[in-house]
């Protein structure tokens, strides 16, 4: 009796032993890290460490939904290759030269890349005097000399309550007025360089102060490729567009960077080229979305072929599409009764209205060139835009405003 009591003891003792040891075994534990979670929003997956950050940092408020799978990239700010994963708020790299730390997962430096240039011109962004109210205690007022910067009063709270350095990195920016791409609205926002802090006084807290979506603004989603034009031409320069500040913009849910355009001859200035080329080396493209705007488009000139657009193919091939006054491009004006301000192709979408600095209402339109199947899988080389209305029109001819190209991958 006593051993089989005994017997029974050691078997629930093996059992209890057998247990404990799967249970904080290497193996479980790889499991648990590499646990998913399938988002039907987006309808992408986020698995393992990106998924335990995800959990352990802010979640959803943070970092928004996934809107990549995790794949290799190539960070523009090291130049090194990471596996990484975006959201609509950020992008997570993960660096295994910091493994076991909690720098394992590091959010990109989305604020940075997307204004690289207004670093060094903008006036919000260049270093600023420190600022300090007395009518408020010196813990409400930081300056940060590491970039030059005040943060203060609201978002200096939700800087320290949400994670602070580690999560947004130094400010960048002075707080101001700027448009949300993603809503048309203008907001207080401040710029940091891993996030864009956004006051919504619509909203009550703890949802008042919200981060940009940056992830979407610059990745549009995982099947557009934004194409610069600032390296392109001579004739670019940067300018604020109807009241659009230079920038990465989302306008009918397709990312564009606006504020370097590309303008052709006309009589005001004869010297710009007549024809302009782009540099694209894009491959397996469904669509190419084109921003632009006419200049000088007068009512006589109206269902008059004033250029055309060619997609030009590694084989030799190209896609051509005329531009025609009144179809699929219009004057850049709204309220102008002497100018063609209509459009009648189902290509040609309005991407952004707006006002310039002397009052008119002016606008700037999409046109979508849908790549035919058989050109696929061909490589686009250049984009070339041709003015063809100097010889048309005469003296007062149109010129035509390249402002922007974004290229739709096939999925």
């Amino acid at each position: 009796m006593n051993m089989r009591r005994r017997l029974r003891g050691f078997g629930i003792l093996t059992v209890l032993v057998l247990v404990l040891s799967i249970a904080y075994s290497p193996l479980t534990s790889t499991l648990a890290a590499e646990s998913s979670r399938f988002f039907p929003e987006t309808g992408h997956t986020v698995s393992g460490k990106f998924l335990d950050y995800w959990n352990n940092n802010g979640g959803l408020a943070t970092y928004g939904y996934p809107i990549t799978d995790a794949q290799m990239e190539t960070d523009p700010e090291t130049g090194k290759t990471f596996l990484t994963q975006w959201f609509e708020r950020h992008r997570l790299e993960l660096h295994p030269e910091n493994a076991g730390t909690k720098y394992e997962v590091l959010a990109g430096l989305l604020g940075k890349e997307i204004n690289r240039t207004k670093l060094t011109t903008e006036p919000g962004f260049q270093k600023a005097t420190q600022l300090y109210d007395p009518a408020f205690s010196k813990d409400q007022q930081w300056y940060f000399t590491e970039t030059g910067h005040n943060l203060g009063f609201g978002f200096l709270k939700y800087w320290q309550d949400n994670g602070g350095l580690e999560r947004f990195g130094y400010p960048i920016s002075e707080y101001r007025r700027e448009l949300d791409p993603e809503t048309g609205k203008t907001f207080m926002m401040q710029w940091f360089e891993r996030a864009r802090f956004e006051y919504h006084p619509e909203n009550q807290k703890p949802y008042d102060i919200l981060l940009g979506l940056l992830g979407k603004q610059i990745k549009g989603s995982n099947s557009t490729k934004i194409i610069s034009l600032q390296s392109n031409s001579q004739f670019s320069s940067p300018e604020t567009n109807l009241g659009l500040p230079p920038g990465v913009h989302s306008m009918l849910n397709i990312p564009f960077e606006t504020g370097w355009s590309v303008a052709t001859q006309n009589s005001d200035h004869p010297n710009y080229p007549t024809l302009i080329t782009v540099e694209a080396n894009i491959t397996r493209a469904q669509s190419i979305f084109v921003l632009l705007q006419a200049g000088w488009a007068l009512k006589i000139y109206e269902g008059k072929k004033i250029g055309s657009i060619s997609l030009n193919f590694s084989s030799g091939k190209n896609v051509l599409v005329p531009l025609v006054l009144g179809m699929n491009i219009r004057d850049w004006s709204r309220n102008n009764p002497e100018a063609v301000n209509t459009i009648s192709s189902p290509t040609v979408r309005e991407g952004w209205r707006g006002v310039d600095s002397v009052g008119n209402v002016g606008g700037m339109d999409i046109l979508t060139i849908e790549i035919p199947a058989e050109y696929n899988s061909a490589t686009i080389t250049t984009i070339q835009v041709l003015d063809e209305s100097f010889t048309e029109a005469g003296s007062i001819n149109p010129c035509i405003h390249l402002l922007a190209i974004t290229a739709k991958y096939l999925s």
